[in-house]
């Protein structure tokens, strides 16, 4: 179950990773900048939310509980990530016309 937990975080990352290049390549130099910056925080928090979301007293459950809490946070994020994808992508497209 943590084995298959972790898995689903990794594939949760890789989509948000895709996401965050996807709309990096999309901005200015200065905008490009800030997202490096606003998602360098956003890591960090990440890691102390799973640490957070461990309401065992440790064990075999404990993995578990810190995996789904990064999932869940990072899902929330790919959300906001893709939002302003979809943002720039018009822009860019408007732009083009």
């Amino acid at each position: 179950m943590n084995s298959l937990s972790r898995q689903v975080a990794d594939m949760t990352d890789a989509q948000l990773l895709i996401a965050y290049v996807r709309l990096y390549d999309l901005l200015s130099a200065t905008e490009r900048a800030k997202l490096r910056e606003e998602q360098s925080r956003w890591l960090k928090e990440r890691s102390k939310v799973a640490r957070k979301g461990v309401e065992s007293e440790g064990g075999s459950l404990a993995p578990l509980e810190a995996n789904n809490a990064e999932v869940t946070y990072t899902e929330k994020r790919l959300g906001e990530l893709r939002a302003r994808l979809k943002t720039a992508e018009k822009k860019k497209k408007t732009a083009e016309e």
